[in-house]
């Protein structure tokens, strides 16, 4: 397999509707590593679809350059945009795209068809036979998409992609149309495939945990910009803004917002909802950065779970689920927000405290940007 890095260099798409001007993207810039399993990540309308788009050659930037390996494919300054068969890319879609009528066979030789010069029909087919053996549907040739399960498609639609051996891989949320645990399997799978290939591939997604277990690196999108950029550990661990903190991990992250004071002479940030007692290393650390309104995020399963009294932060639980050896302890407050609880042993009766761990805890300024 051949591949190439992706350069994409202050990159702006935008369009002129009856309410004006809409931009979708905003000076996007990323270097994607050749044979690096990239993962463009955010919520609906984030972009990252159209980022996808224009990568393929499927719209055209209002501004900016795209450049695979020295070759660039689209600058509107230099007016330059290859159309997506000359840039050597191939795509998979959420929705498979198969032909009904065709056998899987035909599906996968289909691509095949359209390069120029055309290759032999025997070489076609053996492309076929290839792909259809990695990926393991080689006994599925003879039937048509309508006899094939949801997974056996997605296999189906992968292979399309690998016949014509091309330099990038892009991919639309395929996984999203499976149920839990095909996804799963298909997760795993797909992470396989793409490193016995060494095939560059772009992959979008909504889903954090498609992000976490498939990417090498990961660019969080929101707003038309990158939020952040980096591997999967370091967005998990260091979020760089309160919207990645709440955006990456499952449960979501606590977030408590609120202004500094002072109770019972013990620095607290008053929250809407709830009075967050700081540990010093947390209320120095407000004090060094300056102002008075911060926020303080908290995952799940980094709470000390304490007697009552004795913690930062006094609850009494509504709601518990039970996730096998793990359990989900729900709070709900008066302004409409939770604290979700993750813990292996289950707490004496439904009231006690909570403990803020001070190297555990996200610290967030006035405008919601990490602290250190």
């Amino acid at each position: 397999m051949k591949t190439t890095s992706i350069t994409l260099e202050a990159i702006e798409k935008g369009w002129n509707t009856l309410r004006g001007k809409v931009t979708a993207l905003k000076k996007i810039d990323l270097h994607i590593e050749k044979g690096e399993f990239f993962v463009l990540l955010g919520p609906s309308g984030c972009g990252k679809s159209t980022l996808l788009n224009l990568i393929a050659g499927l719209e055209k930037p209002t501004s900016g350059k795209i450049v695979f390996g020295e070759r660039t494919v689209a600058s509107p300054s230099d007016k330059i945009m290859l159309a997506p068969f000359e840039r050597d890319v191939a795509m998979v879609f959420q929705s498979y795209a198969l032909y009904p009528h065709m056998t899987i066979e035909d599906n996968l030789i289909f691509p095949l068809t359209n390069l120029k010069p055309r290759p032999k029909k025997s070489e076609m087919k053996k492309k076929a036979h290839d792909a259809a053996k990695l990926l393991q549907i080689e006994n599925l040739l003879d039937r048509k998409p309508s006899e094939l399960s949801g997974g056996q498609r997605q296999r189906v639609a992968i292979g399309r992609a690998i016949v014509r051996d091309p330099e990038i891989f892009l991919m639309d949320e395929p996984l999203s149309n499976l149920d839990a645990k095909l996804r799963g399997d298909m997760r795993a799978q797909l992470k396989g495939l793409q490193q016995k290939l060494g095939v560059t591939t772009v992959y979008v997604t909504h889903d954090q945990l498609e992000a976490m277990t498939l990417g090498d690196r990961i660019a969080v999108l929101n707003d038309g910009y990158v939020q952040q950029l980096g591997t999967p550990m370091d967005v998990f661990n260091k979020p760089t803004n309160v919207f990645v903190a709440r955006f990456i991990g499952s449960p979501t992250m606590n977030i408590f917002e609120g202004d500094i004071g002072i109770k019972d002479g013990v620095p607290v940030l008053d929250s809407p909802s709830v009075t967050v007692f700081l540990p010093p290393e947390i209320s120095e650390k407000f004090h060094k950065a300056g102002g008075t309104h911060f926020t303080i995020g908290v995952r799940p399963e980094h709470f000390d779970i304490l007697p009552k009294g004795e913690g930062d932060i006094e609850v009494k639980v509504d709601v518990v689920e039970h996730i096998g050896t793990e359990h989900l302890l729900y709070v709900f407050l008066p302004d409409g927000n939770q604290i979700v609880i993750k813990t292996t042993e289950m707490p004496d009766g439904d009231e006690f405290s909570l403990g803020i761990i001070p190297e555990k805890a996200h610290l967030f300024d006035e405008m919601g940007f990490r602290l250190g």
